[in-house]
């Protein structure tokens, strides 16, 4: 049984992988990143999200808060993939816990993804997001990346194809990743 969860588990990375490599192969010869928006609940999107995280690394401490009435039009399962995919990263990266925060406004959702751990270096920052960029591992730090440098240039792809906006600040007291995404799309004209 346990050979059978891994050998899935390994099934899902690749082939996570390769759908990483078909949307970097499409958003670098100029086409957006496509979307099927839906009516959706942000709050089940992560919900779902931290679950499979949990699933893959049980030893990792998330903890989801979510405030008011999140309801809006996305496409479920590109943002899935962006909340997998910082959460993952905060999970691996960072030290001790990791928080996600979802509220919002009346035109917006904000996510932020935390953890604590030394900071990004700032030389780092202005290239986080540009594909196949994998940070240095920090200095006594655990885990190494051993992704394919995609993730972030996705997750920004994926707030940039609903209209929103990704963005990292990090110090001493840690990481945070914040997402910004309105709830509903723009009327037609």
């Amino acid at each position: 049984m346990r050979a059978s969860a891994n050998l899935q588990r390994s099934a899902e990375r690749l082939k996570s992988l390769i759908d990483d490599l078909f949307v970097f192969t499409r958003t670098r010869l100029g086409d957006t990143l496509p979307i099927e928006p839906t009516q959706q609940d942000f709050r089940k999107i992560c919900r779902g999200a931290v679950d499979e995280v949990r699933a893959a690394r049980p030893d990792a401490q998330i903890a989801v808060q979510t405030t008011g009435e999140l309801g809006g039009i996305w496409d479920a399962g590109r943002l899935n993939q962006l909340v997998i995919n910082l959460v993952t990263n905060a999970v691996q990266h960072g030290c001790g816990a990791v928080r996600l925060e979802v509220t919002r406004d009346d035109e917006q959702i904000v996510l932020a993804v935390s953890n604590g751990g030394p900071p990004i270096p700032a030389r780092a920052l202005p290239t986080l997001f540009d594909p196949l960029t994998r940070a240095a591992p920090l200095s006594g730090h655990k885990d190494a990346s051993s992704g394919a440098g995609l993730g972030l240039y996705i997750c920004r792809g994926i707030a940039h194809a609903h209209r929103g906006t990704i963005g990292v600040a990090s110090d001493e007291s840690g990481t945070v990743f914040t997402v910004r995404t309105p709830r509903l799309p723009e009327p037609t004209q």
